[in-house]
């Protein structure tokens, strides 16, 4: 009686009988996923404008202008290129069009 009992319960655990459980524990695991995925973006949309100025103001400081480090040095003119520097060219995008 015992042994027929825990040799059902192992071949119900195996797949047998109708009970998958590689097929619970896929659609566990993409249920899961989609419940995380949606706190995570319904978290990141309560975030305000103010709330990010206010995190941006604690990490960094201005300088003596008022303005950012990214905001301080914003001139590009062609002036201040060296004749030997490297143009910057886009390698890491996809090539449409071309042969590899």
């Amino acid at each position: 009686m015992i042994q027929s009992a825990w040799l059902s319960s192992i071949s119900v655990a195996a797949g047998a009988g109708g009970f998958n459980f590689r097929r619970i524990l896929i659609s566990l695991t993409f249920t899961m996923m989609a419940v995380r995925y949606l706190q995570n973006r319904w978290k990141h949309r309560q975030i305000t404008a103010e709330e990010d100025n206010q995190r941006i103001e604690a990490t960094y400081e201005k300088d003596e202008n008022g303005l950012y480090p990214w905001e301080a040095d914003t001139d590009d003119s062609p002036e201040r290129v060296s004749p030997d520097t490297k143009p910057m060219v886009n390698s890491w995008g996809p090539k449409r069009g071309r042969w590899r």
